[in-house]
């Protein structure tokens, strides 16, 4: 099941074309192909994590917030 979160993205979190995400206290790498271009009607990031036995797996979805 996924779970959806709010996300922290800082103006360096796109550094040498690769997008990460603070999730649980840790940085993690979001996959581009994770990366959705379409508008974001939320307008805050949102980061879509997946977990096996508890622990951290990657990041199935991630929407950019609008920064402004």
């Amino acid at each position: 099941m996924a779970v959806m979160r709010s996300a922290l993205m800082t103006p360096i979190g796109k550094l040498r074309a690769v997008t990460i995400a603070r999730i649980d206290g840790e940085w993690v790498d979001v996959p581009n192909d994770a990366v959705v271009d379409g508008p974001n009607r939320a307008g805050r990031t949102m980061v879509w994590p997946y977990y096996l036995n508890g622990a951290l797996v990657g990041v199935r979805c991630f929407m950019p917030g609008s920064m402004g």
